[in-house]
């Protein structure tokens, strides 16, 4: 066991070398020629698309993805001459002052290691907005073509996984193997439903802008991010999918008058779920669970084996308690102890022993930042509403739609899989400025 560790950690380093010393490479290359801001621009366009691709399918190569997109922004920020990007939208610094609290929150905590790695994972809370501020060429990159990134990284993910879980099934010969977190192989299945969500939404968005061109291709992309939804059984995803379906339905009924296409779309829809439920135990058995969780009027006990459901419906109760009692927050150093301490006080032992978090974001912040926290985190998602240009306002509905849903039932700013994925979305969309030639179509 231990090699096999040591062996994905050296593969994992020789990947991030290898990254690293290419683009690095490249930016060497670039430099022998005279036109510096051209080579700028490309660089910040290459390592943007990077990191768009990169969100899906490995957590590693992000990470020297952004330091070079802060040595590129640096290098542009010197060139010309000091002077900073004056078109950054103002909501930007709102991720900054989120970030800054967390700083504040450091030197309250007593465990200051914790709250030191809490400042770690968060950095890119305060690299993209500096990234953006330094570098102007970032606006010039095109919404669209960082979409596409996105959107073959997730295509691409889906189809490892998919291979992953044929591979599995081969040994284990059962169904399972399809499903869930067996077939979730770069992130927690949550994670990942939520990026194939914003594909999703990204596909029947410009089908919207363009209905009749790569109609059925469009079609095929919006099938199989549905069977992705269904297969990784993310409840919180399948939740986001059903708000998702009766939108394209009003498109296609009422704006482009295809209730034949709604219909077969429906059947298709309810078919391959009855299918999945039943080739699938763990499908079905979750799918059991989280209804009886939500239609049961006993208290379960808390002693034995809890649902998911039921699990986060304990931990949010025990997170409201305690907001409750301290109203300006734990410290994000001390949050997780005072959870794992409210678990074993209310009997949830399972959580306890598990030192599970909020496992929402809303009540994770409000717990280690108390109602400033909150606060700053819903003007975070609020106020480039009163910002951004409104041709772009419904691209960052849908995205902060998405994303809050996700919210209520897991702590995505406390993973690099959740804060890179919402913090280059948020960046990139509020900062587009919006034409012909930079839309998402």
């Amino acid at each position: 066991m231990f090699i096999l560790v040591k062996k994905q950690i050296i593969t994992s380093i020789k990947k991030t070398l290898f990254v690293t010393l290419s683009i690095t490479n490249t930016i060497q290359f670039l430099n022998k020629n005279d036109t510096i801001l051209s080579s700028n621009f490309k660089l910040t366009y290459f390592l943007f698309i990077g990191i768009a691709l990169c969100i899906p399918l490995s957590k590693v190569i992000i990470s020297p993805l952004l330091i070079l997109l802060v040595i590129v922004s640096f290098r542009t920020f010197i060139k010309n001459k000091y002077t900073l990007n004056k078109r950054i939208n103002k909501s930007t610094y709102l991720l900054v002052l989120f970030y800054g609290l967390h700083v504040v929150s450091y030197f309250l905590s007593h465990n200051t290691a914790k709250a030191a790695f809490d400042l770690q994972i968060k950095l890119s809370f305060i690299i993209l907005p500096l990234c953006y501020l330094l570098n102007e060429n970032i606006q010039q990159v095109k919404l669209k073509s960082l979409t596409k990134a996105f959107v073959l990284g997730n295509f691409i993910a889906s189809i490892l996984c998919v291979t992953y879980g044929l591979a599995k099934f081969n040994i284990t010969q059962s169904w399972d193997s399809f499903f869930y977190s067996e077939l979730s192989y770069f992130h927690h299945p949550s994670y990942y439903a939520m990026y194939v969500c914003i594909t999703l939404f990204a596909i029947g968005y410009r089908l919207h802008r363009n209905y009749n061109h790569l109609f059925w291709l469009k079609m095929v992309g919006i099938a199989w991010c549905i069977i992705m939804l269904l297969l990784l059984n993310s409840k919180t995803g399948i939740v986001v999918l059903l708000l998702l379906i009766p939108i394209g339905g009003y498109y296609l009924v009422y704006l482009k008058q295809s209730l034949i296409r709604l219909i077969a779309l429906t059947v298709f829809f309810i078919g391959l779920m009855l299918v999945l439920l039943y080739t699938s135990e763990s499908l079905s058995y979750r799918v059991k669970e989280a209804y009886l969780a939500l239609t049961t009027t006993t208290v379960a006990d808390k002693n034995k084996h809890l649902s998911t459901t039921t699990m986060r419906q304990f931990i949010w109760n025990d997170a409201l308690l305690l907001i409750k009692q301290n109203k300006l927050g734990y410290s994000t150093g001390d949050v997780n102890y005072a959870l794992v301490q409210q678990y074993k006080i209310s009997g949830n032992t399972q959580a306890a022993n598990a030192q599970l978090n909020a496992h929402n974001q809303f009540l994770q912040t409000t717990l280690a930042l108390g109602v400033v926290g909150l606060f700053v985190l819903l003007s975070l998602l609020i106020y480039p509403l009163l910002t951004i240009n409104k041709s772009i306002r419904v691209i960052y509905l849908f995205f902060i739609l998405i994303v809050s849903v996700n919210f209520l039932t897991e702590s995505i700013l406390e993973t690099q899989s959740g804060i890179v994925f919402f913090v280059a979305g948020y960046c990139i969309i509020i900062n587009t400025k919006y034409n012909s030639t930079n839309q998402l179509a």
